[in-house]
């Protein structure tokens, strides 16, 4: 009867460590996911690679993915307002965690236009473009970062009627 026991209990442990999933097939599910348009599914498998995999190759990306999401309003039951600021939360985790690796760039700009764009804070998009043109001033994004600094708090219409692109009746 021992016998029987011990053999259960090893064959749980060694089911258990064949059924887990590995990061890269987190990541691969949760890219696939997106394609599908599942993105609550998408969102946990992503989620699952930064709660359980920190050490991953895979966790800045999760984090930025996760920031995505939240800006594009994919994920229900939350408002738009939420969503956005969980963006930015993201967005901030993948700057902390990596400023010079290849989404910091992206996370910093996109945390200043969704403060100006989306938020309307004018003075925090303000502070987080002036330390994207700091941090990165040999950036490909760095003159959208200074004319979003030049247009902060101007209606699109304004913006237009400023730069000659559209007449005044």
């Amino acid at each position: 009867m021992r016998k029987v026991g011990y053999f259960l209990i090893l064959l749980l442990l060694v089911s258990s460590a064949c059924s887990s999933i590995s990061d890269k097939e987190l990541f691969d599910s949760a890219k696939k996911k997106i394609t599908e348009q599942k993105y609550s599914e998408a969102l946990k498998d992503f989620q699952k690679i930064v709660d359980e995999y920190p050490e991953s190759k895979y966790y800045i990306e999760s984090l930025f993915e996760i920031g995505k999401m939240y800006h594009g309003k994919v994920v229900k039951n939350i408002s738009s307002e939420e969503s956005f600021k969980k963006a930015i939360g993201y967005y901030k985790k993948v700057f902390e965690k990596d400023p010079d690796g290849p989404y910091s760039q992206k996370s910093l700009f996109m945390i200043g236009f969704i403060q100006a764009n989306e938020l309307h804070q004018f003075e925090e998009a303000k502070k987080s473009y002036n330390l994207f043109i700091q941090k990165y001033p040999e950036s490909e994004l760095t003159a959208a970062a200074k004319a979003e600094l030049d247009n902060l708090g101007i209606p699109p219409e304004e913006i237009l009627k400023k730069n000659g692109d559209i007449d005044e009746k």
